[in-house]
């Protein structure tokens, strides 16, 4: 499925609004269009692989030869920020699930988590069938999905 900027605006829709959930959601898209990363890589994600002052983020591989960094593009690292603000940036998973009722747990998010959170999110978009694996071949995507929104931080 190729996803368009209005598929990807969609998406951030959904993820609208200012309670915790909607902010880690959209950080988590805003990550996955800006660099490719696999369900497995963004489970492993701690808050010290993300580097706010260059928008660096290290994905680590399975192996230590296999890691690699990317620069998250300015309004991926708005939308980190975003959730950073409620997260906080104390060690720790940068991911981390909520219940039904908006806490956010204080442990690891699975990447079968993952792959449950974005089908809720695609469903509630309307989105045609996407999968994650469909983000990481857009990454142009998430510069024009999130400025209209008010998220892009100059």
């Amino acid at each position: 499925v190729d996803v368009t900027s209005e598929v990807a605006a969609a998406l951030f829709d959904v993820c609208g609004g200012n309670d915790a959930a909607s902010r880690r959601d959209a950080a988590m898209l805003a990550i996955f269009l800006s660099s490719g990363i696999r369900r497995s890589e963004a489970a492993a994600l701690d808050v010290g692989d993300y580097d706010p002052e260059s928008g660096r983020l290290h994905i680590p591989g399975e192996k230590p030869e296999n890691d690699r960094m990317v620069t998250l593009l300015k309004p991926a690292r708005a939308a980190v920020s975003e959730w950073l603000e409620v997260r906080t940036s104390a060690a720790g998973p940068l991911r981390r699930p909520g219940d039904r009722g908006g806490l956010i747990r204080v442990r690891r998010m699975t990447d079968q988590a993952l792959y449950d959170m974005f089908g809720r999110i695609t469903r509630r978009a309307g989105g045609p069938g996407l999968s994650l694996r469909d983000l990481a071949c857009c990454v142009e995507g998430v510069s024009e999905a999130l400025a209209p929104q008010g998220r892009m931080k100059n």
